[in-house]
């Protein structure tokens, strides 16, 4: 049901982008995300949160009425997985500014992307997480690390206020590969979209934690 569903929606919105056509959401300009000039005046301020031990990067601060805001929903909700490209760019030069990411040489780093329960994912058709990770690996020349399920079907966090989010994606996470041994030595960045009580990638790193990870951060596009 959740694939009809799916292909119901790749339809309407196929349609409604011939009725109404992409336009920048910095300046309207038809047939792009965000143009090249707007892109360019969009400000980048590298965020450093601390959330029950783990650091996670932001590359910009959310807000409801911003152009970011407006990309991501497009990106996760209009199925314009495009838009992943234009998100990485906020968040490529993070490495660089953040010598922490950047491991030292012949250690391995590994970007986690953040799974969508089978459920959700046949439903909206793709990971976003994994996109961003995927668009991160291009930049990066990480490795993406595809180890991590979403083995229990939680309410999506949007919905929630701050004390259901910490409890309704509590182990909700898992291994794939339950007999799995992580490398300790090894950096493992969890990939998300965006960051509000941090609640999401902690549980990632809970469940990374128990099968040997011992050096983790979180990188997301944008921080509320």
């Amino acid at each position: 049901m959740f694939i009809y569903l799916s292909m119901i929606k790749k339809i309407i919105n196929t349609a409604l982008n011939f009725l109404f056509p992409i336009y920048c959401v910095g300046c309207k300009k038809e047939n792009f995300h965000l143009c090249k000039d707007c892109l360019g005046k969009l400000p980048v301020k590298i965020i450093e949160n601390h959330i029950n031990g783990l650091t996670v990067f932001a590359a910009i601060k959310f807000r409801e009425d911003s152009p970011i805001a407006e990309l991501i929903h497009r990106f996760k909700y209009d199925g314009a997985k495009e838009i992943a490209e234009i998100l990485v760019k906020y968040c490529s030069n993070l490495a660089v500014k953040c010598p922490r990411l950047a491991p030292p040489c012949g250690v391995d780093c590994l970007l986690v992307p953040v799974p969508l329960h089978k459920k959700r994912f046949n439903f909206r058709g793709f990971n976003q997480s994994m996109l961003l990770a995927q668009e991160l690996s291009k930049k990066w020349n990480f490795p993406v690390a595809d180890i991590l399920q979403r083995h229990r079907y939680t309410r999506p966090q949007v919905e929630l206020d701050g004390t259901e989010r910490l409890t309704n994606v509590t182990d909700a996470f898992s291994m794939k590969n339950p007999e799995e041994k992580l490398n300790p030595p090894a950096t493992y960045i969890i990939i998300d979209d965006v960051c509000t009580t941090g609640s999401t990638i902690n549980e990632c790193a809970k469940a990374l934690k128990k099968h040997g990870a011992e050096k983790i951060f979180g990188v997301v596009v944008a921080k509320s």
